[in-house]
C-alpha cells in the first residue's frame, strides 16, 4: 500500500524495479562498489515513496537500499561477516539504536513498539555504517568511497542549475508529487533546488560536502579527465552552483571546513578544526544549561541580517521549549510520540523541532543526545589521532582523510539547525573509522608520494578507471 496516491506509474516502477537493479550493480561490479552504486542510487534518485508490507515492512528510500545490501551480505558475504568484530568505536551507534527500546518502555509503550522503534532506528543509522564497516576497509575502498560521493555531487549539478531557473519540478513531473513544500523552495527570482531528496537544505549540503571531496582528490592529483574536460574544473563550478542555490548555511560551512583545511595543511596545526569538532557538544551544554541565551545569539545574529535574526529567534524559541520539556526526562527522553508536546501544563501543544541534536534529546533524553554526537564527533577525533595533520602536505592518503573528516565535522555542525540525515555521510563514518584502525594501515609512510592505485584484478575495474580519467591498465604490482 502506497502513502502517496497521486504517484505516478514511473515512481511506482522505480521503485518495484530498484531490486532488479540492485542485483545487476552486483553482478557487474566488485562487491564494495555494488554496495556503493546501490545505496548511491537509492539516496539519490528512488522517489520519496512509502509502502507498508503486511504492516510490518515500511520500504521506502531510506530503508530499501539497506534492505538489499544487507540481502546480499546474508547470501555473498558471510565469511566476512563472521570475521567482523565490534570496536570500541562502534558503541555510540550501538547505543543510539538501541535506546529508542527502553525510553519507549519507560514511557509505557511497550515492547513491541521499543523494538520496532530500534529496529527502524538501526536500519537507518546503523545499516549504512555497519555495511561500510564491512566492505570498506582498505585504502583503496576509501578512495573509491571519496570517489562515488564526488560523482554523486557531479551527476546532480545539471539537474541543481536546471531547477535553479526553473523550480523544483524534476520529483513532481517525474513521480507525480512534491515530497515537499513549494513555497520554502522560492528565493527570489530564483528557486533551491530540491531534485530528489528531502529538502533544499540537504541538497545544498549535498552539493557543499561533495564539492569539498572533489577540490581534495583534484589536489591530491587524482582527477583525470572525462570527454577531454579536467574534472578538477567541476568543484569551483560546484561551488557557483551552490552559491547561486542561496543556501547559506551549507556555503558557510563548506568553505569554513575548507579554510581549516587549507589552515592545518600548511601550518600542520589541527585547533582550528578541532574547535569545529567540539562545537556541537558546547552547543548543546550551553543551551540545554541556559549559559547561552536566546537573546544574545540573536542580537549577535542581527549584525548580519535583520531578517535572518527574526527567523533564528523563532527557531531558538521552540528550542527553549522544547529543552524545558525534555528536561522533565532527561534521561531517556519522552520517545517518538511526546517528544514535542511541549505544553507546560501538560497539554498536547505541539512545536516544531528543526535541529537534529535537539529532536535526539527530546525524544532519547541524554543517552540518545551524547551517542548521537559521539557518532560523528569520535570520527574526526581519530583523524587528528592517526591522520595528524603534520602530514597532509606530504601524504595524500592523510590528506584525503582528512577532508573526509572535514566533512563529518561539517555535519555535526549542521545537526545543530537541522535534520537531514544523510546515508551516505553515515557510511563515510563507518569507512574512515574502520581503514584508520586498521593495524599498519599507515605502514606506507615512508613512500607518500601516492595513493595506493585501485587493483586492476577486480571486476570492471578499467571501465571504472577510465570514468575517472585515468588509464585503463593498472600501475599496480601487487
Amino acid at each position: 500500500m502506497s502513502y502517496y496516491q497521486g504517484a505516478s506509474v514511473i515512481a511506482l516502477l522505480i521503485s518495484a524495479f530498484f531490486p532488479v537493479l540492485a542485483l545487476i550493480f552486483d553482478a557487474n561490479l566488485p562487491r564494495h562498489r555494488a554496495v556503493l552504486a546501490t545505496m548511491l542510487f537509492g539516496f539519490l534518485f528512488l522517489p520519496s515513496l512509502e509502502f507498508d508490507v503486511a504492516g510490518t515492512i515500511y520500504w521506502n528510500r531510506n530503508t530499501a537500499p539497506v534492505f538489499m545490501v544487507l540481502l546480499g551480505i546474508l547470501f555473498r558475504d558471510g565469511a566476512l561477516l563472521s570475521s567482523f568484530r565490534i570496536r570500541w568505536f562502534d558503541a555510540p551507534m550501538i547505543i543510539y539504536c538501541l535506546v529508542p527500546l527502553f525510553t519507549a518502555m519507560e514511557n509505557g509503550y511497550g515492547l513491541k513498539e521499543g523494538v520496532v522503534l530500534s529496529f527502524y532506528q538501526t536500519l537507518r543509522w546503523a545499516g549504512p555504517y555497519f555495511i561500510a564497516r564491512l566492505h570498506f576497509q582498505t585504502k583503496e575502498h576509501l578512495l573509491d568511497l571519496a570517489y562515488a560521493l564526488f560523482f554523486g555531487g557531479l551527476i546532480y549539478l545539471p539537474l541543481c542549475a536546471f531547477e535553479i531557473r526553473f523550480s523544483p519540478v524534476l520529483h513532481h513531473h517525474l513521480y507525480g508529487f512534491n515530497q515537499h513544500s513549494f513555497a520554502q523552495s522560492i528565493r527570489g527570482s530564483t528557486y533551491r533546488p530540491i531534485v530528489f531528496l528531502q529538502h533544499g537544505l540537504m541538497v545544498g549540503m549535498w552539493m557543499s560536502m561533495t564539492a569539498l571531496l572533489g577540490w581534495t582528490l583534484g589536489s591530491a592529483g587524482k582527477l583525470g579527465r572525462f570527454m577531454g574536460v579536467p574534472l578538477k574544473l567541476v568543484p569551483p563550478v560546484m561551488l557557483l552552483v551552490l552559491i547561486a542555490m542561496k543556501s547559506l548555511g551549507a556555503l558557510i560551512l563548506g568553505l569554513l571546513v575548507w579554510f581549516g583545511i587549507l589552515l592545518s595543511r600548511k601550518t600542520g596545526g589541527k585547533a582550528f578544526l578541532f574547535a569545529l569538532t567540539i562545537i556541537p557538544l558546547l552547543w548543546a551544554f550551553t543551551r540545554t544549561s541556559g549559559a547561552l541565551s536566546t537573546d544574545s545569539i540573536v542580537e549577535a545574529s542581527s549584525l548580519v541580517s535583520a531578517e535572518r535574526a527574526r527567523s533564528l529567534e523563532t527557531r531558538l524559541d521552540a528550542e527553549d521549549s522544547l529543552s524545558r520539556h525534555a528536561m522533565r526526562k532527561p534521561l531517556l527522553g519522552w520517545s517518538t510520540r511526546g517528544f514535542n508536546r511541549a505544553g507546560e501544563d501538560g497539554s498536547d501543544q505541539a512545536e516544531t523541532a528543526d535541529g537534529f541534536w535537539l529532536i535526539a534529546f527530546a525524544t532519547y533524553g541524554l543517552v540518545g543526545l551524547i551517542s548521537s554526537m559521539l557518532i560523528f564527533c569520535i570520527p574526526c577525533l581519530m583523524v587528528f589521532r592517526f591522520a595528524h595533520p603534520r602530514h597532509w602536505r606530504g601524504d595524500p592518503t592523510m590528506f584525503l582523510v582528512g577532508s573526509m573528516g572535514a566533512v563529518l565535522i561539517a555535519v555535526g555542525i549542521d545537526n545543530l539547525l537541522n535534520s537531514m540525515i544523510n546515508p551516505m555521510f553515515t557510511m563515510l563514518v563507518g569507512a574512515i573509522s574502520t581503514v584508520i584502525c586498521r593495524p599498519g594501515w599507515n605502514d606506507d609512510e615512508e613512500q607518500p608520494e601516492e595513493l595506493e592505485p585501485i587493483p586492476a584484478t577486480e571486476d570492471a575495474g578499467p571501465r571504472y578507471r577510465r570514468l575517472l580519467g585515468q588509464p585503463a591498465e593498472s600501475t599496480s604490482t601487487t
